[in-house]
């Protein structure tokens, strides 16, 4: 198959019991989150919010963002406590509005967010090249060279496709190794308005994805800007995208309150989103981050105006955190984590039995959370004082997570706007390079 070309693939590698523990999770958290992602669409649109408050200051006064807390009814009866947070900024604006050409806008805002936006999402900064020396110097001395070479790191989010469903017989499957980063074009996945664009495409009734969110920091109290200690953490969230994400209208029904100029029509809205699988067995440190999510969802799509601007929205909803990292107080479970983490999980495979057995004992399995107990004590020594006067409060820290998710997405937002900019027309892929394509930087022909 050639690079760029959409198609379903043929039955990949076979799934293994690992893949099993994923594909079992798919259904019931597709459910979850899309129901979240329904309550979510009714409250925006009435603002009905329980708790809604403006996140950060940005510089356009038209770029707009705010968080929210509230409680959403979920599989029936169920309620769950949830917090949120709704972006908006402009990604592209024409130069001379007397030469702009909607329909051409459109469409290369279509192909972009539907076909090629997941596979550019991530990117990295330059890195430096030194000079080659005549002769390699000894092992010791290597530190002190100046040909020293500093890693690539990526920055952004990396997405790549692992597993799929047939629409046509409900065949689930694994995507090959050599298509992974070729995220499909997202119409494939189908859509769920009666306008919408050839169903006949539809081949996917879902697709899981990982996300691989390269440059994820967690802020730990003190809270103030200058006191906060931040700690980068490899964060990959498991995510399934099915048809109720997918937005793909020209001349959208005008439902987003949001919207800085509601007299600029919306001509076109393209998008997509998705749902977050909590695995069952989640990072063992940190208890809330990408890793930890679910129920929840994401979605992102983009508003094509009359005027010719586009604006590029994000709606996040998720579960609220009942603690951010998990400090084992068992010194034997340290030791554990180290080894397990240092042999890349051969101990976790080799000493897993025992690992239980001492997980039994008394306090084998006893954890602290700094966070939130930090909160608690201040309050409980002070008679609510730290939270009247200090802020110091379970809000508060909801308000913080929110924060750090929004400037983590808007960096992300801003670092495909460089992709968005670089190639004059998305229409045409066979004037693109290979590695949008593909998704594959490191493989260029």
């Amino acid at each position: 198959m050639s690079a760029g070309h959409d198609s379903h693939p043929h039955p990949g590698p076979e799934l293994t019991t690992e893949d099993w523990k994923t594909l079992k999770l798919v259904d019931s958290f597709n459910q979850t989150g899309r129901e979240l992602y329904h309550w979510w669409k009714n409250t925006n649109i009435n603002n009905t919010y329980a708790d809604r408050f403006r996140l950060l200051q940005q510089y356009d006064p038209q770029d707009t963002n705010f968080g929210f807390i509230d409680t959403a009814p979920i599989c029936g009866d169920s309620s769950l406590p949830v917090v949120g947070t709704v972006q908006q900024m402009l990604y592209y604006r024409p130069k001379k509005t007397d030469q702009t050409d909607v329909g051409w806008i459109k469409a290369q805002v279509r192909e972009f967010m539907l076909r090629y936006f997941m596979r550019i999402a991530s990117f990295s900064d330059p890195k430096f090249i030194p000079s080659v020396p005549e002769q390699e110097p000894p092992f010791i001395l290597r530190p002190l060279s100046l040909g020293a070479t500093s890693p690539s790191e990526n920055r952004g989010w990396g997405y790549s496709q692992k597993y799929f469903k047939l629409s046509k017989n409900g065949y689930i499957g694994k995507f090959p190794a050599n298509r992974q980063t070729e995220i499909v074009d997202v119409r494939q996945i189908g859509g769920h308005h009666d306008h919408d664009h050839d169903k006949s495409a539809r081949i996917y009734d879902w697709i899981v994805l990982d996300v691989n969110i390269f440059d994820f920091t967690l802020n730990f109290p003190p809270f103030t800007s200058g006191a906060q200690l931040g700690l980068p953490f490899r964060a990959i969230a498991k995510v399934v995208m099915s048809p109720d994400f997918i937005l793909d209208e020209d001349d959208p029904e005008e439902l987003n309150p949001n919207n800085p100029r509601p007299n600029d029509k919306v001509v076109g809205r393209y998008g997509w989103g998705y749902c977050f699988i909590k695995p069952p067995d989640p990072d063992t440190f940190l208890a809330y981050g990408p890793e930890g999510l679910g129920p929840a969802f994401m979605s992102f799509h983009f508003d094509v105006h009359e005027s010719g601007d586009v604006r590029l929205y994000n709606y996040f909803t998720a579960n609220q955190p009942t603690s951010f990292v998990r400090i084992p107080l068992n010194p034997v479970e340290w030791g554990f984590e180290l080894a397990d983490r240092a042999s890349f999980g051969l101990t976790g495979r080799l000493f897993g039995p025992l690992r239980q057995v001492l997980q039994q004992m008394p306090f084998g399995s006893a954890q602290l959370d700094p966070v939130f107990s930090f909160v608690k004590l201040a309050n409980f020594f002070s008679n609510g004082r730290a939270a009247r006067e200090l802020l110091i409060s379970r809000r508060e820290v909801l308000k913080t997570v929110m924060a750090i998710h929004f400037m983590d997405t808007y960096e992300f937002q801003l670092g495909t706007l460089a992709n968005w900019r670089r190639f004059p027309d998305w229409t045409q892929p066979e004037k693109l390079p290979y590695w949008v394509k593909t998704g594959d930087r490191e493989d260029y022909p």
